[in-house]
């Protein structure tokens, strides 16, 4: 087994501190009341107290992108991208290796 440990420089911008977070693999959606979901990987948490001093910025990053950041779904198997999940609910099946039942935190690699 290899394990790969990804470590982040301080991001000097807000935009830097989202593509560092998007790289790690975390979800920021902006909901209702412009209140900001976060699914981040234990290994960028510490990133998340950056954010909070940027939120008016964040608010609109996440505007301009429809809402939401995150990384495209991908197998944790194989490595394809190539997921579905029938009307786009429940849980994905991977169309090149046939994994089925990954979950999006799985596909999505925040854990």
């Amino acid at each position: 087994m290899i394990l790969v440990v990804e470590t982040f420089s301080t991001p000097t911008t807000i935009i830097e501190l989202v593509g560092n977070l998007k790289k790690a693999g975390a979800v920021l959606t902006l909901e209702a009341d412009e209140k900001i979901k976060f699914q981040v990987p234990e290994s960028a948490a510490h990133l998340i107290d950056m954010l909070a001093q940027h939120k008016a910025q964040l608010i609109g990053i996440l505007q301009a992108r429809g809402g939401r950041v995150a990384t495209f779904p991908r197998c944790p198997n194989c490595l394809s991208f190539a997921l579905y999940r029938r009307d786009n609910l429940g849980n994905f099946a991977c169309e090149t290796c046939g994994l089925k039942g990954i979950d999006e935190v799985t596909a999505r690699r925040v854990h």
